[in-house]
């Protein structure tokens, strides 16, 4: 069996989410589809996570991916917790994990 060091891991890792010069995204619904969706604890989560895996992020572009373009949303998902999500996996995050939500509410 195939094992890895610490190391491997960890580049491994930084490559899978966009962590390396050469694997940053231009713009936001890439970052959040290759993930399903970004976590957003409080409102600047959402900024500081896109911002590490962007190629040359600003608030303002952000801003306009997400209340203008509509290109990503805020959506609250899994314990009402809040969700940056590609426009197109929208039916797909609300059945997984919004309806159980809005049930139990």
């Amino acid at each position: 069996m195939r094992t890895f060091t610490v190391e491997e891991r960890r580049a491994r890792l930084a490559v899978r989410h966009h962590l390396t010069a050469s694997t940053k995204q231009t713009d936001l619904a890439s970052v959040a589809r290759s993930f399903v969706g970004l976590h957003a604890t409080d409102p600047a989560t959402v900024f500081l996570s896109a911002a590490a895996r962007m190629k040359r992020p600003t608030i303002d572009g952000i801003e306009v991916e997400i209340y203008d373009e509509h290109a990503a949303v805020r959506l609250l998902a899994m314990r009402r917790t809040m969700f940056i999500v590609p426009s197109d996996l929208i039916p797909m995050v609300h059945a997984a994990a919004s309806q159980a939500v809005a049930a139990n509410s």
